[in-house]
């Protein structure tokens, strides 16, 4: 199979998996907050640019936080004590083991792609991002520059 087959069959198992990880996780429980499944769908993609792939917990975590903070910026003012614990409730874990694995996916991403992260984030990074840093960076690409959001 060419390599640009199997990259194609690749993104479409990462929407398929998008999909399913919205039924059976960020979509339900939580704070009542509704998930944008194509915000969802479109940040999985993204990570999976990052080099980020679906066998990390962190993946749909992070995809998880995006979403949510899209849908309302305010849970980045408040990560660890409103963001982190939603996602935990709705994959049922621990808001700590939301935040380790958010940072490994951070740490992952900074190895495999640091020059997409730049990209995303309009400016040099000198480090690796925050977990909020990174949410905020990747919340932020999804609304502007795809088009989710109002500004």
């Amino acid at each position: 199979m060419e390599k640009s087959n199997l990259l194609s069959k690749e993104m479409e198992n990462v929407q398929e998996i998008a999909g399913a990880a919205l039924s059976g996780g960020c979509e339900n429980g939580g704070d009542g907050g509704q998930v944008d499944h194509e915000a969802f769908q479109r940040m999985s993609l993204i990570l999976f640019r990052l080099g980020i792939t679906i066998n990390y917990a962190g993946f749909n975590y992070m995809a998880c936080a995006v979403s949510l903070c899209i849908q309302e910026p305010d849970r980045l003012l408040l990560v660890t004590k409103w963001l982190y614990p939603d996602i935990a409730r709705r994959y049922h874990t621990s808001p700590e083991c939301v935040e380790r694995n958010i940072r490994t996916i951070c740490r992952i991403s900074w190895e495999r792609n640091p020059g997409f992260l730049c990209e995303m984030a309009k400016r040099s990074l000198a480090e690796r991002p925050s977990n909020t840093e990174m949410i905020a960076i990747l919340t932020t690409y999804l609304s502007f520059d795809a088009g989710l959001g109002e500004g």
